[in-house]
């Protein structure tokens, strides 16, 4: 299983060998990366009931975000996003004394977004779309 993942991982890259290949496939995948997460940042930002926790910026950070919905519990905009195809996380994510210190426990803890290699631009205009759609209907 390991090999098939390198052999995979290898496979987006180019150069002459399997490292090279690596290399470059990492630095491909960081590029892109980075790219939907400033998309993304981009777009949340221009939504004035979303709250972004976390740098607002990809420097020193991944694609992974943690995002209130003013008005709306973790879990509902979890299920609104999953009804439109779009799985994300909801809760705690067992760090339950950070969310206890920003007061986020008791209201379900945050929504949590991450984008991989394999996400696309569209995929990440339509979750905004669809986190826009949640935030102006009242809970």
């Amino acid at each position: 299983g390991v090999t098939a993942a390198v052999d995979y991982l290898a496979s987006l890259g180019e150069g002459p060998d399997r490292r090279s290949r690596l290399v470059s496939a990492y630095d491909a995948i960081w590029d892109h990366e980075r790219t939907l997460g400033e998309r993304f940042l981009d777009g949340i930002g221009a939504l004035p009931s979303v709250r972004l926790f976390g740098p607002a910026s990809m420097e020193d950070r991944v694609p992974t975000f943690a995002i209130d919905v003013g008005g709306h519990r973790p879990d509902g905009v979890a299920q609104h996003l999953a009804e439109r195809g779009m799985f994300v996380w909801d809760g705690h994510y067992y760090a339950v004394g950070v969310m206890e210190q920003l007061g986020l426990l008791d209201q379900g803890g945050l929504v949590r977004i991450g984008f991989l290699h394999y996400t696309s631009h569209d995929e990440v205009d339509a979750l905004l779309e669809a986190i826009a759609e949640v935030s102006t209907v009242s809970s």
